[in-house]
């Protein structure tokens, strides 16, 4: 289903018009751009179908480079998208730039690799990757057991949390909107493992292989 309504909706954004546009603008710093095309297509690329998944969006040309966490170093952007399609994507036969993913870390996903014309003076090679996580996280991750619905697996309250899963103190996984920091001591927790942040109330939890995880 997921791969029918990504290709009814997403048809045309090669050639989108904003989307061309915000690339091309060279005084838009790298956040900026991708937080302006997200916003975008959120706007403008709907579906009730879609409303089921966060969408990530990472932009790369031919020469950025991606921070990698853990462990804080930089790679080919374009090529770790590539290996990473390589290693764990299954092509659909569907829409053709669009991949099924399985990652033992994250689950299930959907990765969407749009390649800009190269014909356009601007595009130097550019490259849309958009992630499309399913808003549900499976269970087995150790998250509370008041967001637990047991014919779900999760309620509907879970959009309205970010979810962050440290290893080491070094952050692996993240869900929802917040920023997490990649180390966990940034965090200040009480005795009853709370921390108020930036506006937002963070819970604690560690289970029994010692990860941590936050709440807010």
């Amino acid at each position: 289903m997921f791969e029918f309504v990504y290709k009814s909706v997403f048809a045309g954004i090669r050639n989108d018009t904003i989307v061309n546009e915000l690339i091309a603008d060279e005084q838009l710093d790298q956040y900026t751009l991708e937080d302006q095309i997200a916003l975008h297509l959120r706007a403008n690329y709907t579906h009730s179908y879609l409303d089921k998944y966060n969408m990530s969006i990472t932009v790369c040309n031919a020469r950025d480079e991606l921070l990698i966490r853990p462990g804080d170093f930089l790679t080919n952007c374009q090529a770790y998208f590539s290996q990473t399609i390589e290693e764990i994507g299954l092509k659909s036969i569907i829409s053709p730039d669009l991949y099924y993913m399985e990652d033992n870390l994250l689950g299930t996903y959907y990765l969407a690799e749009i390649e800009i014309n190269d014909e356009q003076e601007y595009s130097n090679g550019t490259t849309i990757f958009i992630e499309f996580y399913f808003k549900y996280i499976p269970e087995g991750l150790g998250y509370p057991e008041l967001l637990v619905d047991e014919s779900k697996g999760f309620t509907k309250l879970l959009s309205d949390y970010s979810l962050a899963n440290y290893q080491d103190s070094v952050l692996i996984y993240k869900f929802g909107n917040y920023f997490y920091p990649s180390k966990l001591n940034i965090f200040n927790f009480d005795k009853e493992g709370v921390d108020l942040q930036n506006g937002y109330r963070h819970y604690y939890i560690e289970n029994v292989e010692g990860r941590g995880i936050n709440h807010k």
